[in-house]
């Protein structure tokens, strides 16, 4: 008698996980969808008309060019909902100054380790041929990330973030790992274009 009072509970609960699990893995399948479109409606591809390059950037992100002239073109990334601003140089040169512009690029980060706990260097290498390095300053300091980035012989790419609130990069950490993501983005599909 107990054993069948048992039974009849038992089965039930096991059709329900067998539903849930059916409906939870469909969910799963849809949520991932979700994700993928989501993640092309994210970014925006800088079409080159008056710039350089080519690059993805947040479609939440305004890009404008500050000055150029024939071989260098000083431009930002703004964010505007969150006062992040990524400070973009992008220079025609040759092979012997692409040194001078990566030791200069090391020079400004080393200015920051006064006051940085620690500085990453990782580097970078995409599928259209360009490599470097992204500086990750760790601490309270004004610019978390530095980027580098050239071809070796045509090209040097640089940029700084930093926050026009004056806020450092340990006040805000959740918005440091969303930048990250998005230079990650843009230096994946970073190409110059002649």
């Amino acid at each position: 008698m107990k054993k069948s009072r048992l039974f009849i509970p038992a089965l039930i609960i096991a059709v329900v996980m067998v539903f849930a699990l059916i409906f939870g893995f469909h969910l799963g399948e849809v949520h991932d969808e979700q994700l993928a479109e989501q993640a092309a409606e994210a970014y925006v591809t800088l079409d080159g008309d008056t710039i350089p390059f080519r690059a993805d950037i947040s479609s939440q992100a305004a890009f404008t060019i500050r000055t150029n002239d024939s071989t260098t073109y000083f431009c930002d990334i703004i964010y505007p909902s969150t006062l992040a601003h990524l400070y973009c140089t992008f220079r025609w040169t040759d092979t012997c100054h692409i040194g001078q512009l990566h030791h200069e690029a090391r020079r400004m980060v080393s200015f920051h380790s006064k006051v940085a706990l620690a500085i990453e260097e990782v580097p970078l290498r995409n599928q259209q041929g360009a490599s470097g390095s992204l500086f990750v300053l760790k601490g309270d300091v004004a610019t978390p990330y530095q980027l580098a980035l050239t071809d070796g012989n045509t090209y040097f790419f640089n940029a700084s973030l930093y926050f026009d609130s004056g806020a450092h990069a340990g006040d805000v950490p959740d918005l440091v790992a969303a930048m990250r993501r998005d230079i990650d983005r843009l230096v994946y599909s970073f190409s110059a274009i002649r």
